[in-house]
């Protein structure tokens, strides 16, 4: 009865973290019952597991000391060092017509002789392409080198500078449409070199537009909301009227594929309005979703 109710003491004690000194009595009525390591008159009962230190257990209603686990260790983050694009001076030939003594950007994993190579096998190919207008390959060339080579400013800290976006708008959807996109699946063009994205570039009036890289390229003939006649066959009409006489309304003129505007500045600009293009009709006229003949104003 008596080891019964010690075992009992003793457990109660384990399970509160309570630390318990035997006296000589109690050793001697135990060591018929503990395991084969004795306890010392003077030895501390205290518990504790390996490897674990000797820590109070957490309460777990009677059913035994249990331990939390060992404390984890803050985890230690790696420095990163992906590298980063760089400015250098242009030291090519290809683009030398528009780069030459410039810091150009580079992006990481690749350098100027990469792209040199790149763009030599372009430029023969564009060379000698018969799909290439003479109104669109004197920009296309400066369009390749400019994305190619981006302009570094002087504060290395900004972005560097790129094709203005009115001008790669105008290449990409006027002066340039079929080209571009014959170019961009061209397995030493498109596939090789980065393509301008327009509507990736800053806009018009926003921080890094003003002073973007232009490609002289002709600009649209501005619009005269007053003019409402025409003289003649109206070949100089720079109006805005856009609605054929059947009441449906016009197409932009990018959209259709009969007269190419990169050959007619009144055509430019992504607008609808009603035109005669080198006089070719004897009114002003536009072309609508029904139909591929033009339909007078």
């Amino acid at each position: 009865m008596i080891i019964f109710a010690l075992f009992t003491f003793l457990l109660l004690n384990v399970n509160l973290g309570v630390s318990y000194q035997l006296n000589e009595t109690e050793h001697e009525n135990t060591t018929t019952n503990s395991p084969s390591t004795s306890v010392g008159p003077d030895d501390v009962l205290s518990v504790g597991l390996p490897g674990v230190g000797n820590g109070a257990p957490l309460d777990t209603g009677g059913l035994g000391p249990v331990f939390s686990n060992a404390p984890s260790q803050p985890e230690t983050k790696l420095a990163s060092h992906e590298p980063e694009p760089v400015c250098q001076l242009y030291r090519g030939q290809r683009c030398s017509q528009f780069v030459g003594n410039k810091s150009v950007y580079i992006q990481p994993g690749v350098t100027q002789a990469i792209l040199e190579t790149k763009l030599n096998a372009a430029f023969v190919v564009i060379s000698q392409s018969n799909d290439l207008s003479l109104g669109c390959e004197k920009y296309a060339l400066p369009s390749l080198c400019y994305t190619a080579y981006p302009v570094c400013r002087d504060d290395t800290s900004l972005p560097p500078r790129r094709i203005c976006r009115q001008d790669c708008d105008l290449l990409e959807n006027e002066l340039c449409q079929l080209e571009y996109a014959l170019a961009k699946k061209h397995p030493l063009i498109g596939r090789q070199l980065e393509m301008p994205e327009c509507t990736n570039l800053p806009a018009v009036g926003s921080p890094g537009s003003e002073d973007c890289l232009q490609l002289g390229m002709p600009q649209p003939e501005p619009v005269n909301k007053d003019e409402k006649c025409f003289w003649g066959v109206g070949e100089n009409y720079r109006g805005d009227l856009s609605v054929a006489v059947s009441g449906r309304p016009c197409i932009q003129w990018r959209r259709q594929m009969f007269i190419k505007t990169s050959q007619h500045t009144s055509l430019m600009g992504g607008h609808s309005y009603c035109r005669n293009p080198g006089g070719v009709e004897s009114r002003p006229f536009c072309y609508t979703e029904k139909g591929t003949t033009p339909e007078f104003c």
